[in-house]
């Protein structure tokens, strides 16, 4: 590759194929629907940089004199039951699921989500949910000069608590919740301040607590002249993280999203005629190894900034969407700037 640094020693070639199937089956009874299933996975990579190492290399197709010498895979089966049940005033989902892996520990994962209608505009709910994450190829094998990967990696685990209110009527919708993630065992690329090394490590504790506001209003249901004025919204989330990373950098895990506001509004006018407008703003904790300017410097604040102008008859709408109106260059991770500009428009039939 012309002007390559002097460490690239090639390109890295991966054939990854995944496939599978589903099977679910449900009941509706007068207590509420009940459900089984099971799911199928199959992962695999033929690589000359991921995996272990084949006993006989495979040649790569349509390239000259290039060899897949690595290959890994691994089989997913995951059984579930799910429940849900209403009576009075309450509204019940549980479920659990137990997950089989062919590479890794079996894991059991569980449920619940609880609502009580306080009144015809007035819900509370809450909520506790497990999951968990396999480590990606990448992450257990990758190796180059500035990145090393962990084969003994193991699975992360998470459970996520929530509570809120929702209240909502013929004019408006508003909810207000918060919220604590607890993480083990999350999967991160980290580097210590004497390595020069990415590698990726189970962090042994993670946790984050937030809120979440929301409201959408439809002007048009409160001041009746005013068809044209569809609705408005508005949305503000918070969250910060129980860790600091005073003794390595993250590249993910610590790197989130503090602050997120999100406003927009939608307009109807002429005969047919939709613009929807959005702006949200970021600012994301955390910092990011610039190697430009060879230092550690903090994600910037950004403003984004949307449109659609739709137009539809019948079953037909024609639409266009312009996405980073102000072209705003930013990063959502360290070095991997975002798409500036862009515009994009089709069609949608409904039959």
């Amino acid at each position: 590759m012309k002007d390559a640094p002097s460490w690239y020693a090639g390109h890295n070639y991966h054939q990854n194929d995944a496939y599978g199937g589903q099977f679910k089956i449900s009941y509706n009874s007068n207590i509420g629907a009940s459900s089984l299933g099971f799911e199928l996975k199959r992962e695999e990579i033929l690589s000359n940089v991921l995996g272990k190492k084949l006993a006989q290399p495979k040649k790569i197709p349509n390239v000259k004199d290039k060899y897949f010498i690595y290959k890994d895979s691994r089989d997913n089966i995951s059984l579930y039951a799910e429940q849900t049940l209403r009576f009075y005033r309450f509204f019940v989902a549980f479920g659990g699921m137990f997950n089989f892996n062919s590479n890794f520990d079996n894991d059991v994962y569980g449920g619940i989500d609880v609502s009580y209608k306080i009144n015809d505009n007035l819900n509370v709910f809450m909520s506790a949910n497990q999951s968990g994450r396999l480590p990606s190829f990448t992450d257990l094998y990758y190796q180059g000069p500035t990145n090393k990967g962990n084969p003994y990696l193991k699975p992360e685990h998470s459970l996520s608590l929530e509570t809120g209110l929702k209240i909502y009527d013929n004019f408006h919708q508003t909810s207000f919740s918060i919220f604590r993630n607890y993480g083990k065992d999350l999967i991160d690329w980290i580097k210590h301040p004497d390595s020069t090394l990415w590698e990726t490590k189970n962090l042994t504790e993670l946790n984050t607590i937030g809120f979440q506001f929301s409201t959408k209003v439809y002007p048009e249901l409160i001041f009746h002249s005013y068809k044209w004025f569809k609705f408005f919204h508005f949305s503000y989330t918070y969250m910060a993280s129980t860790k600091s990373s005073e003794n390595y950098q993250s590249l993910y895990a610590l790197d989130y999203l503090k602050h997120k506001i999100s406003a927009g509004v939608n307009v109807e006018f002429l005969n047919g005629f939709n613009f929807d407008l959005s702006a949200t703003y970021h600012k994301r904790s955390g910092t990011y190894f610039n190697y430009t300017k060879n230092q550690e410097i903090p994600f910037e604040k950004v403003i984004l900034i949307g449109s659609r102008l739709s137009y539809k008859y019948s079953n037909i709408m024609l639409f266009i969407d312009i996405d980073n109106i102000l072209n705003k260059k930013y990063q959502d991770i360290g070095n991997v700037t975002q798409p500036g500009r862009w515009a994009r428009g089709g069609i949608i039939l409904n039959i």
